[in-house]
């Protein structure tokens, strides 16, 4: 998935290999039983709720295994990476960033529970 800010950036967001998929997704599963998440109403296939996206950034394994995932991607032809969210103009994109590389990585298996 490509696609390009309001300031004019192009962000990739690549796929990522099935084994970091399965650790992404196993983190974020832990992640919602652990905040009794309602996958009826809290999770929509084509969405990452804000209610979602919290649970992600309150798990530092989630973190891990999102990062994991942005390693293949880039943001400004720029490897994703922790430091690249030093910049204030990157922190503006950070939750559509994350946002896009759960959907990217997880719709597929998250359509199947809807």
């Amino acid at each position: 998935m490509e696609y390009t800010t309001d300031k004019g950036i192009t962000v990739v967001i690549n796929k990522a290999p099935f084994g970091l998929q399965g650790k992404l997704k196993a983190a974020i599963a832990q992640g919602f039983l652990d905040n009794k998440i309602d996958l009826k109403e809290d999770l929509d296939p084509l969405s990452i709720s804000a209610k979602v996206m919290l649970v992600i950034e309150s798990s530092e394994a989630c973190q891990k295994a999102l990062f994991n995932c942005l390693e293949r991607c880039t943001y400004n032809t720029i490897k994703i990476t922790y430091d690249t969210f030093n910049d204030e103009t990157a922190q503006e994109e950070y939750y559509t960033i994350l946002s896009k590389c759960v959907e990217v990585n997880l719709k597929p298996f998250f359509k199947g529970l809807s």
